[in-house]
């Protein structure tokens, strides 16, 4: 079995983008969808306990503890950058740690195991030039999967068109537990729930104002989200 690994979710115990963190834009899809890269080291900011693992702004960050049982354990499908906490607030949190004792770094998964696909194995209605998943599609996706096939075999990979949630191996999900390491939560890929479901009085607004793009009024047609007569006769779709 195989695992999304997320963060906790808590308001008191957090971390947050920094400030001077430098980005550009690598390529755009004719869809908006952007690959931005952010020069190393990447800035953030924690706010009480300092955990082992944060999901910040899509990226995933480390406690140098967490980065030393994952380099020496030689896994494959990851590679590491440097990252600085620039800011901590202790809030109701006491202990004698200082801002510099805080290190970090930034995993970078590499392994992928191709598109998302539910249970049955079809795609998720996605982008067909860059992968990007299509939101706003009307359909609630009840667990997902992974062709065997586009599988590259690593210890921590991620979907191609969501490549900022982690998977692991349920050895690695055991042993990470096994370790006690803070801030991380594991949800089985067959029970993840991604719903898009989106009112239909949004739907035919978008349709009215020409927002909606070729390949979402496609995926609503085959859905059975809307009819053809749902369609202005001046309907000029424009990419998401």
């Amino acid at each position: 079995m195989y695992y999304f690994m997320y963060e906790m979710e808590t308001e008191e115990y957090r971390a947050s983008w920094g400030s001077g963190n430098t980005s550009k834009i690598v390529s755009i899809c004719e869809c908006t969808s952007r690959k931005t890269a952010y020069e190393e080291p990447i800035k953030f900011q924690i706010e009480g306990e300092p955990f082992d693992y944060y999901l910040i702004m899509n990226r995933s960050m480390i406690s140098e503890r967490f980065y030393t049982f994952l380099k020496e354990s030689g896994l494959t499908g990851v590679r590491f950058r440097n990252a600085v906490v620039q800011k901590w607030n202790p809030f109701r949190y006491e202990s004698e740690i200082k801002l510099e004792d805080l290190k970090y770094y930034e995993m970078v998964v590499t392994g992928r195991c191709g598109l998302l696909r539910n249970m049955s194995g079809i795609t998720l209605p996605h982008c067909k030039k860059c992968g990007r998943r299509l939101a706003h599609t009307g359909i609630c996706t009840n667990g997902v999967s992974f062709d065997p096939a586009s599988y590259d075999g690593s210890d921590i990979f991620t979907f191609t068109n969501l490549p900022n949630i982690p998977i692991v191996t349920e050895k690695l999900r055991d042993a990470i537990i096994s370790q006690g390491f803070t801030n991380i939560r594991f949800v089985p890929l067959n029970e993840k729930v991604f719903d898009d479901t989106f009112p239909i009085h949004l739907i035919q607004k978008r349709l009215n104002e020409g927002r909606a793009s070729k390949e979402l009024i496609e995926v609503w047609l085959e859905n059975g989200i809307i009819t053809p007569n749902m369609i202005p006769d001046n309907n000029k779709p424009v990419q998401e």
